[in-house]
């Protein structure tokens, strides 16, 4: 979420008051939207993951309920290069796919 569809969804939730939690691969990226939030008045936090490892996803899911608490709604807008590594990746960390 530290770009494009991502970063405004995560805008647009904030701004209709929900409390943020932004995860990418790039540590950079999310913290400046979080940032741009916190200076808003909302709350965010930006927490560094790759989707396509299962250790992070879940050290990923503990943050985001150790820091905003009941996960009420989960945006997964992760883009990847290939159609066929997603998929596998996301087999191996128990998320539903289909070919």
């Amino acid at each position: 979420m530290a770009r494009g569809i991502g970063a405004a969804v995560a805008r647009a939730l904030a701004a209709e008051g929900a409390a943020i939690v932004i995860a990418a691969r790039s540590a950079d990226r999310i913290e400046k939207v979080a940032d741009e939030i916190r200076r808003g008045g909302g709350k965010a936090w930006a927490v560094p993951c790759d989707v396509t490892d299962a250790t992070s996803v879940h050290a990923l899911a503990q943050a985001a309920a150790r820091r905003a608490g009941v996960v009420d709604i989960l945006v997964n807008n992760a883009g990847t290069r290939t159609a066929h590594r997603s998929a596998r990746s996301r087999s191996k960390i128990g998320i539903g796919c289909s070919r």
